[in-house]
């Protein structure tokens, strides 16, 4: 019998090995070899068993063979010795230890809206003995996922069901969506309105990428807000305005930016309020005084303020004409684009009715007697020069009564003066002009 160190597997750290008792049988040393790794192959290191004679080693499994990861995997020799024809056997045990792997998934970044990156990377480390392990890489977000971190999983695939001999570590990636870039604009229906009236001013927000963005939009003059109005579904928002005063306004629309869009400001557009007057130039002719039945024209010119010309058409009405007076006025209505304009006011008063004046008493009435009393008292006298004379004079009297019996004006009625105004109106804004006519 023979002893020899085996600490793996004999807490004395000896294995008693029986061989012929025959002169001249070998003594075999083989000894547990040290844990190995998965993918070692064995070796010389580990089959390395020696005799105390010449002879041959035949290992179980042999030199080369690459074992599976697990504890205490036996090792088994044959011995032949070249003196005699017998065969020696011993055994030993190997522990495998699985061979560390790791599989990481890279990072990635995204834009809202666009497509995932492809493919998702990472690395793997580990893989031996051309086992065909190989590392893949999800998410589950898409181009439509809203803005946010998304996991990367890490999963590995294993043609030939080698993943037993290996000690995994899986760590996963993060998907990273950043919001999208946004552009605004802003437009006016006129880039120039007179004021009181409205203007409407449109914005639209629209994404980069895909998708429209949400929420609120502010529109601006200069630094003042104006007021916020939500998008629609289509990113389009509208602003009408009417409070803006006389001068150049420089517009612009905020978008303060959603869960998945980034805020944005449109470029400046210039809105220009406008307002207008009427002139009274030494042209003009504001004041006419005539007879009754008599036309007055008055001329004065309506123009444009803060611009050269109208932005919006102005409509021209007269009132305060006289009693039965008719007026025209040209042109009635100054349009869109027109500037300076003369502006002609044409007044027809009415005519003298006789019904309509009241006769004065006694002296008129004397008056209007005496051509009669004239006449019949020539009928008893020649007739001649003096018939004709008294005639005259009756007629005379009867045309112009009012110089008998009255000192007022002409007809026998006093002079009437009466305010005519030029009204011009575009929406909620009006100005005037007042022309002054007096009928003797």
């Amino acid at each position: 019998m023979n002893l020899r160190s085996d600490t793996a597997n004999y807490p004395g750290g000896w294995k008693l090995i029986d061989f012929p008792t025959q002169d001249g049988a070998p003594i075999i040393t083989w000894y547990n070899p040290v844990p190995i790794v998965y993918g070692t192959p064995l070796t010389a290191t580990q089959l390395n068993a020696i005799s105390t004679q010449s002879g041959t080693f035949t290992y179980t499994p042999p030199l080369g063979t690459v074992l599976s990861a697990g504890p205490n995997q036996m090792l088994s020799l044959s011995f032949y010795p070249f003196t005699s024809g017998n065969v020696y056997s011993d055994t030993v045990n190997l522990t495998v230890n699985p061979e560390p792997l790791t599989a990481t998934a890279a990072n990635a970044a995204m834009v809202y809206g666009t497509a995932v990156p492809a493919p998702l990377t990472g690395s793997l480390v580990g893989v031996v003995n051309n086992d065909g392990i190989t590392a893949s890489y999800t998410t589950l977000a898409t181009s439509a996922s809203p803005a946010g971190p998304y996991t990367i999983t890490t999963a590995l695939n294993d043609p030939k069901t080698r993943l037993s001999n290996y000690s995994v570590t899986l760590t996963n990636g993060t998907l990273t969506i950043s919001k999208a870039a946004t552009m605004t604009s802003v437009s006016a229906t006129a880039p120039s309105v007179l004021v009181k009236n409205s203007v409407t001013l449109t914005t639209h927000v629209a994404s980069t990428t895909t998708g429209t963005p949400t929420g609120a939009v502010t529109f601006m003059d200069g630094s003042t807000a104006l007021g916020s109005v939500t998008l629609d579904a289509s990113g389009n928002a509208q602003l009408p305005i009417s409070t803006l005063a006389v001068g150049s306004h420089l517009i612009t629309v905020a978008y303060p930016g959603d869960g998945n869009f980034t805020a944005s400001t449109s470029s400046v557009i210039s809105e220009m309020v406008q307002d207008f007057q009427f002139n009274i130039g030494t042209g003009s002719v504001v004041s006419v005084t005539i007879l009754p039945g008599r036309t007055a024209t008055f001329t004065i010119e309506v123009a444009p303020t803060y611009g050269t010309y109208f932005p919006n058409p102005v409509t021209l009405t007269l009132s305060g004409l006289p009693t039965s007076a008719t007026g025209t006025i040209t042109p009635s209505t100054i349009p869109t684009g027109g500037g300076s304009t003369p502006v002609v006011v044409v007044v027809q008063t009415a005519p003298v009715i006789a019904s309509n004046h009241t006769f004065p008493s006694g002296l008129t009435f004397a008056c209007l007697f005496l051509p009669v009393v004239g006449l019949l008292t020539l009928r008893r006298r020649a007739r001649g020069a003096g018939l004709l004379m008294l005639m005259v004079l009756g007629l005379a009297i009867m045309v112009g009564v009012n110089g008998c019996g009255s000192s007022s004006g002409i007809f026998a009625q006093a002079p009437q003066t009466s305010t005519i105004t030029v009204t011009g109106t575009c929406g909620t804004l009006q100005h005037t002009a007042t022309l002054n006519l007096t009928v003797q």
